[in-house]
Parts: structure tokens; C-alpha cells; sequence
């Protein structure tokens, strides 16, 4: 169940109760968002300079930072580019 872009999940505590919890979709696909660290923007930057014919899947993936190609692709456009 959705609400709001939050999805509504089952969960069965330690002793056995039922409880809703409700959880962000970044949350259910693995990936939080956080803040970026000067170590990830580097390595995306260098990553990135190097391998401009690649698309974004294939950057997230070479990175390793655990970003999805859409954080890494927004992160790219508004923080780094204009810094290449």
C-alpha cells in the first residue's frame, strides 16, 4: 500500500506482534539518502572525467559508492560538472 510515496509494509516484531511501519522508497530499494562526502564526490568526479562515453548505470556501478545512477547523475549536473 502507498501513501504519499511512502509504502506501508508488515512487519513481525521479535515477539510475534503485527506492526505498520511505514518506509521512504529509498529505504525499500536499499539505498538511504545522506549527505555526500568529499571521498564520494572525488571518486565520482575522477570516475566520471575518465569514462564521460559511459552512461550513468555503468558510472554508479564503476564508483562503488552504493548511489543510484539517478543520485549520481543529479549529483554530477548541480555540484561537479561545472567544476571539470
Amino acid at each position: 500500500m502507498s501513501v504519499g510515496g511512502l509504502r506501508k509494509q508488515k512487519v513481525t516484531m521479535s515477539i510475534g506482534v503485527r506492526k505498520s511501519v511505514m518506509e521512504t522508497p529509498q529505504q525499500t530499494s536499499g539505498l538511504e539518502t545522506r549527505p555526500w562526502t568529499k571521498e564520494e564526490d572525488q571518486k565520482l568526479f575522477a570516475c566520471k572525467s575518465k569514462n564521460r562515453h559511459l552512461s550513468w548505470p555503468e558510472i554508479a556501478m564503476l564508483t562503488e559508492l552504493e548511489r543510484s545512477r539517478k543520485r549520481c547523475r543529479e549529483r554530477w549536473e548541480k555540484h561537479l560538472e561545472d567544476k571539470h
